[in-house]
């Protein structure tokens, strides 16, 4: 049986070039480069590359690992439809279950900040719970994939819990970008 991981740091690095080519291939061709404008993409991919790293990744393929088939379908699956119920069933510490809400509500959060700073369009309470709760079941179905595919070995909880909790951060950072920006006006 032969392993391959793949970490997060990959991703960085990845995007990191792609990010340099791309900005090289702009200056090349327009000969001018909105350095505002480039910044706020570099920390709009650094955030999204952050969030499919920390959903997503590591990665770990098994090739030709039996085991996988032994596995039953439901348990690769690793379903939870049930929100917070693993915490009382699994006496999980208190600090565990601080670290997993305020994880999960802090997520997606900075993806509506980029969203209302990229075109005040998607400034409202409808745009921001769409947004994340479509970004996050997005990221629960991928999540999903890769545990029914029996390339990746390692299970991640999708959860319904996840999506209950990313969209209520999507919702806090629209109330906070809202007073914040109305503190400007």
């Amino acid at each position: 049986m032969m392993e391959i991981i793949f970490p997060m740091q990959i991703l960085f690095v990845i995007n990191f070039f792609i990010w340099i080519i791309y900005i090289i291939l702009k200056y090349l061709k327009h000969k001018e480069i909105r350095f505002k404008d480039e910044i706020f993409k570099g920390l709009f991919i650094i955030y999204i590359t952050f969030l499919i790293g920390i959903t997503m990744f590591p990665i770990c393929i098994r090739i030709n690992n039996p085991d996988l088939f032994s596995i039953p379908l439901y348990q690769r699956a690793n379903l939870d439809i049930i929100p917070f119920v693993e915490y009382f069933k699994n006496k999980i510490p208190i600090t565990g279950i601080i670290k997993n809400v305020l994880g999960n509500i802090i997520l997606l959060m900075p993806l509506n900040v980029f969203a209302f700073m990229y075109n005040r369009k998607f400034m409202n309470i409808k745009s921001s719970f769409l947004l994340s709760l479509l970004t996050s079941i997005s990221i629960e179905l991928m999540q999903l994939v890769l545990n029914l595919s029996l390339l990746s070995s390692n299970f991640r909880a999708v959860s319904i819990e996840d999506v209950i909790l990313n969209t209520i951060g999507g919702l806090i950072s629209y109330f906070i970008y809202s007073f914040i920006y109305d503190l400007k006006k």
